[in-house]
């Protein structure tokens, strides 16, 4: 009887395949980007090869302490994907000029096996257009947000003031 339970168990691990759960596809390089002005702005966007996006302002931004999580398309991040190709970031990385007045990126990078951690100054097109990315998918997380709040309605504000004041 034993050997029986036994056997019967063992097909049921093997037909619900051991507790496994399928993985998540890849859709993005997984980019870190911190970003600092003369002016002392700090801001960080960090981003998952599965699409996790996540936004720190101001001082938690230098230590990654998160202010929300959101999502990225799978269009923005195929064009991230683009840009660090396209901007050799995983071979001969952006480092622009620095000088006093430039803006600091540090910005940590992984696409497959390959990694990559590097500093740049200035404006280096390629950085500017995957924070602009960043950015857009950002704002369209907020604009959800707002979406999800009540709309005010005027109308209905004005027939409620007439109600308590005892005018109407």
């Amino acid at each position: 009887m034993n050997i029986r339970l036994l056997a019967l168990c063992g097909l049921l691990s093997v037909m619900m395949g051991c507790g496994s759960s399928p993985k998540a596809l890849a859709i993005s390089p997984a980019i870190d980007m911190y970003h600092t002005t003369d002016d002392g702005r700090m801001v960080r966007y960090g981003v998952s090869e599965f699409g996790t996006l996540r936004f720190a302002g101001g001082y938690p931004a230098r230590e990654s302490q998160w202010s929300w999580t959101g999502h990225i398309s799978e269009a923005q991040g195929a064009k991230l994907g683009s840009i660090v190709t396209s901007g050799a970031w995983l071979t001969a990385p952006p480092t622009g000029e620095a000088d006093d007045d430039a803006d600091t990126w540090e910005v940590t990078v992984r696409l497959g096996d390959s990694y990559r951690r590097f500093t740049a100054y200035g404006s280096p097109t390629s950085i500017v257009q995957a924070w602009s990315v960043l950015q857009d998918a950002g704002k369209a997380r907020l604009q959800q947000d707002l979406d999800r709040l009540p709309t005010a309605d005027v109308d209905l504000l004005m027939q409620r003031r007439k109600a308590e004041s005892g005018t109407e």
